[in-house]
């Protein structure tokens, strides 16, 4: 599992890899999702798609700052899926850890 940190209102842009030819070599039937999710109650806070690359088992996360900016400095589950509807395929990813930081500069007191 991995953790990536990030402030509010910031973006978050992962390349993610995938063995998608072991299951089918159309690159245009495969799809994706992201979410982030909180650590305690799973609701989901913030959600989008994700994008396939030019290659094929490539899908890029792209976390825009308004998904962020409404979320409160703490942790969260980054969550991904791939699904194929030609295979009747879903495989949700690993959670990752989201670490959401507080946005400007902190006053020493």
């Amino acid at each position: 599992m991995a953790k990536y940190t990030i402030r509010q209102g910031n973006s978050l842009w992962l390349q993610l890899t995938g063995d998608t030819d072991s299951i089918d070599t159309t690159w245009a039937n495969w799809t994706g999702k992201w979410a982030i999710r909180d650590k305690t109650t799973k609701a989901v806070l913030a959600s989008g798609d994700l994008t396939r690359s030019d290659v094929a088992g490539v899908f890029i996360l792209a976390v825009p700052p308004v998904s962020t900016a409404a979320l409160s400095a703490a942790e969260y589950d980054l969550i991904t899926e791939i699904s194929n509807v030609a295979r009747n395929y879903v495989d949700e990813w690993k959670p990752d850890t989201l670490i959401i930081q507080a946005q400007g500069i902190i006053p020493t007191p």
